[in-house]
């Protein structure tokens, strides 16, 4: 006997049995045990319910499986259906029902039960009917309980993982198309239809690409079908059409559906993109209006800088001239508020086009080995002389590590430092202006340094500091301002600064001075460079212009001719003036020179285009003669231009005469001396 089973015989009142019924009946109670210990085996509970007394026999499986031992379970019906849960219990008793009445051949139920702890598990209950009384009514029933929680989890989550499939296929904002291995649709759905116009009724079974393409689009559809039959996943950008014919732009996705290594079918994903089309479309006309505008704006300012630089470089350069001639005091004071206006112009229209550089993103870095120190000593030369005049200290503060050769854009370092320097002379009256420069630390190859302008002059509010970085914004504006000024310097400034790498930054309060300052990377090309015994040699060598340089000025301005004939004569050269570029080719061709100074706008035809005759001239014969362009207008294009079709230098008007002697020593007396400078 198996323990936990109790066997019931059941005799009606009277009835004797044969020793033949005996024998059979105890082969039926072997088998029965046997089948029992088999289901034990096989860890599944069994039952044995008396439907007319209710006494339902368990298993020691069966109460296993609940986690009760066999001492703690009645065998009743009863604590049988105390432990069905609640939500399941009608519905199982209904299919036991209908089993007992006839209605169901075979009884199979599956259903909740809640375990000792108060845990689920998913029972697979399985019986059948094996005694009846005299009226064929169902007495007795056995079966099997079998947990089939795992399984049953198994299916629930397969189940809700179908469900959301389903929900993401049928709501997805992607157009989706399930094909079978012949690229025929299977389905379809909702954003398929609104975005092609095609029910599923409609497509169903027909190919794919023939549906949403046309003539132009077939061949691309077909390589897409057959990158995806190679087993590859597709997504290019493209157009497919809508059942009324119209083009839709859509991104195309694409793959193979793969079960078990075998490629099962194939799944089609569209994309509209019509809306970022449109909004890219809009965009691009925007931002080639925006261009359009800088471009007018870009050309606006350059004209308007040569008009002004030209007739300022025939007062800048008489003042200069004229400073250079005996004068009374009274005089030299007229030339230098000349000059000094003059200079203030110039800087205005720098300014300005620096921020149209700016603003239309041409301005770049462009790197150049220099000497720090002396950089930052040409930078302060031009304030010395205004801190000479009004008793202003100013100092520079640099240690040994700024003695180096760094590589960087030398230019905008300079223009910035400029900037901040011109601003603290322009507030401090009394006191001193300092400029520091420091090494903050070392990253190899790069060095991470701090340049500051300290001054003592009127000092800055901490709620008006924010504003001095606004285009055209002066702290000052009223009629009556003490200061002069576009209010562009400090937005230049930043602007710069970050084009380097670097943030400016601002310590200040009223009445205490100022301190702005910002770290830049230059990369360290030479520790330790100095200025000693080359420079001297450069200073001696670059004293004077010899007599015996010849050079041709191409300038069709009546005032800038007077002048650039002065200025050439003072430096100590000849000069023979061509009114116009015809005249300039006609001279060239029969006068040896050894330095041409181009001006870029000539009527009939432009500097630009005798400096293209010339080279191409001197090309048969294996010469070079250093051109220098010369222009009002003061873009970096424009100065690219003249660099691009062979000229060797630049300046731009007003004609500054140190700058002139300085581009004659570089082209014309260095390229003589070669074995004092290097190249």
């Amino acid at each position: 006997m198996m323990p936990g089973i109790t066997h019931r015989y059941f005799h009606s009142k009277g009835s004797r049995y044969s020793r033949r019924a005996q024998r059979d009946h105890a082969f039926s109670q072997n088998a029965l045990l046997r089948a029992k210990m088999a289901l034990e085996a096989a860890q599944e509970g069994i039952w044995d319910w008396n439907l007319v007394t209710g006494e339902n026999i368990i298993s020691e499986s069966w109460a296993q499986m609940l986690g009760f031992s066999a001492d703690e379970v009645r065998h009743t019906y009863d604590f049988f259906l105390t432990h069905v849960h609640p939500e399941d219990l009608k519905r199982m008793e209904k299919i036991r029902e209908l089993y007992i009445t006839g209605e169901l051949a075979h009884y199979h139920s599956v259903f909740r039960m809640r375990t000792k702890d108060g845990q689920e598990k998913w029972i697979l209950s399985r019986g059948k009917t094996v005694e009846w009384d005299e009226h064929g009514q169902p007495t007795r029933m056995v079966g099997t309980h079998q947990d089939i929680t795992r399984r049953k989890k198994a299916e629930i989550s397969l189940r809700y993982q179908k469900s959301v499939l389903e929900s993401l296929f049928r709501y997805s904002p992607e157009a989706l198309a399930h094909l079978n291995t012949r690229h025929e649709i299977v389905r379809i759905n909702q954003q398929f239809t609104r975005l092609f116009g095609y029910t599923e009724a409609e497509c169903v079974g027909l190919s794919l690409d023939p549906l949403i393409t046309d003539e132009d689009l077939l061949k691309e559809a077909a390589l897409v079908s057959c990158r995806t039959q190679s087993n590859e996943f597709v997504e290019m950008e493209s157009v497919r059409v809508h059942k009324d014919g119209s083009r839709v732009p859509v991104i195309v996705r694409g793959g193979p559906v793969i079960v078990d290594d075998a490629i099962v079918g194939y799944q089609a994903i569209y994309t509209d993109i019509t809306q970022r089309k449109k909004e890219e479309l809009e965009l691009r006309e925007a931002k080639e209006r925006a261009e359009a505008a800088s471009q007018v704006k870009s050309q606006f300012l350059s004209n308007m800088s040569h008009e002004i630089r030209t007739p300022m470089n025939g007062i800048y350069g008489a003042a200069m001239l004229l400073e250079s001639t005996p004068l009374s005091q009274e005089q030299l004071e007229l030339v230098h508020i000349l000059t000094e206006s003059a200079g203030r112009m110039v800087e205005t229209m720098n300014n300005l086009l620096d921020v149209a550089r700016i603003e239309s993103q041409r301005i770049e870095l462009r790197e150049e080995v220099f000497e720090l120190i002396q950089t930052l000593e040409e930078v302060m030369e031009p304030f010395r002389v205004l801190g000479e005049s009004r008793n202003l200290p100013f100092a520079l503060e640099a240690p040994e590590a700024c003695r180096v050769k760094v590589v960087g854009d030398r230019s905008k370092l300079a223009r910035v430092l400029y900037h901040l320097l011109s601003n603290a002379f322009k507030f401090t009256e009394t006191g001193k202006v300092t400029l520091e420069a420091d090494l903050v630390r070392y990253e190899n190859p790069f060095g991470i340094y701090r340049f500051a302008v300290a001054d003592t002059g009127i000092g800055i509010a901490s709620e008006d500091q924010q504003k001095l970085f606004r285009r055209f914004t002066q702290l000052d504006d009223s009629y009556s301002k003490s200061y002069q000024g576009t209010g562009l310097g400090l937005a230049i400034v930043q602007k710069l600064v970050e084009l380097m790498g670097g943030t400016v930054s601002l310590s200040s309060a009223p009445g205490e001075g100022s301190r702005f300052y910002f770290e830049v990377p230059l990369r360290v090309h030479e520790l330790h460079a100095g200025n000693g015994e080359a420079a001297s040699q450069k200073q001696r060598m670059f004293s004077h212009v010899k007599e015996s340089i010849r050079i041709l000025a191409v300038e069709d301005d009546e005032i800038s001719q007077i002048l650039l004939r002065k200025i050439c004569r003072k430096l100590g050269a000849q000069v023979d003036l061509a009114q116009d570029g015809f005249e300039a080719i006609r001279m060239f061709g029969t006068t040896a020179y050894d330095l041409v100074l181009m001006d870029v706008q000539l009527p009939t035809i432009s500097g630009i285009e005798v400096t293209s005759v010339i080279r191409s001239f001197e090309k048969k014969f294996g010469e070079r003669t250093p051109i220098i362009g010369i222009s009002a207008h003061a873009l970096k294009q424009d100065k690219e231009r003249c660099l691009a079709v062979g000229m060797n230098d630049y300046l731009s008007k007003p004609i500054d005469m140190e700058k002139l002697h300085q581009v004659i020593q570089e082209w014309v007396v260095a390229q003589e001396s070669p074995s004092v400078l290097p190249e």
